[in-house]
């Protein structure tokens, strides 16, 4: 069984101040800010998986496109998967050191099939930060429990992905949300042709945030009462909701549903 996994995904803000207090008071995000020396920016990051960073300086993600800035994936061997990667032709957007533990972690841009992806070396996230900082799998929640991507071809992505980070997709349930769609344990979906009344909220290549909550209708309260409404809706066999409220809130497309449900939003994989 592959143990690639998401491990965090990466958004730039305007506001950094603005951005951790709203996810604080509405989710109840806790983050630490990390030191990047002399690099333009603040950094902010929790063991939710949600990782905003601001501009200080000059300094741009081109040719990314913000506010989706990386989906971060822990594989086990990063400099195996990058050597994999260069050889078909992708270039590496930007190497970042990681001194904890003497090892890099590198980002790919958007020519990997819109996706901008991140690779590290399962552990080294967590070891640069404080002593305990959990991974999401361990994470209570709110966390990130889905990222769901937006995609020409699902089989294809699937496929690549599968042939360069060994991630295992299943087909699952689109609940009307596109007219396709896989997912993993990794926590990616892809969705193919998003259902036309909700595809203006997507942002490039993302498609939704999908965070589990221990309790789904007080989180869809929460973001009711900051002025967020439900875009679209699905009922889960265990009679539960899932809820999408597209860019409403700090300008994310974000979801919600609760952990019980998670086998099921990750297509019973």
């Amino acid at each position: 069984m592959s143990q690639t996994r998401v491990c965090r995904i990466a958004h730039q803000v305007t506001d950094m101040d603005h951005t951790v207090a709203a996810f604080e008071k509405v989710l109840g995000f806790r983050y630490e800010f990390v030191d990047v020396g002399d690099f333009p920016l603040r950094v902010a990051i929790g063991e939710h998986g949600f990782e905003p960073l601001q501009l200080t300086g000059d300094f741009n993600f081109d040719p990314i496109e913000p506010p989706f800035l990386e989906v971060a994936l822990a594989v086990a061997d990063a400099e195996a998967v990058k050597t994999k990667l260069e050889a078909a032709g992708y270039k590496v957007q930007a190497p970042n050191y990681l001194p904890a533990t003497d090892t890099w972690e590198y980002l790919f841009g958007p020519e990997f099939h819109g996706i901008p992806v991140m690779i590290a070396n399962e552990g080294d996230q967590e070891a640069s930060l404080s002593p305990g900082f959990k991974t999401l799998e361990d994470a209570a929640p709110a966390k990130l429990g889905c990222c769901t991507l937006v995609v020409d071809n699902v089989d294809k992505v699937a496929a690549d992905m599968n042939t360069f980070f060994d991630m295992d997709f299943v087909d699952t349930d689109t609940g009307g949300f596109a007219a396709k769609a896989k997912a993993g344990r990794h926590r990616v979906r892809l969705v193919e042709n998003g259902n036309p009344a909700l595809t203006g909220e997507f942002r490039a290549c993302l498609a939704s945030l999908d965070v589990m909550v221990d309790d789904v209708e007080s989180a869809r309260k929460s973001l009711e009462d900051a002025g967020c409404r439900v875009l679209h809706e699905r009922t889960l066999s265990s009679g539960n909701k899932a809820y999408y409220f597209g860019a409403q809130f700090e300008g994310l497309p974000l979801g919600i549903y609760s952990a019980s449900d998670d086998a099921e939003i990750l297509g019973g994989a």
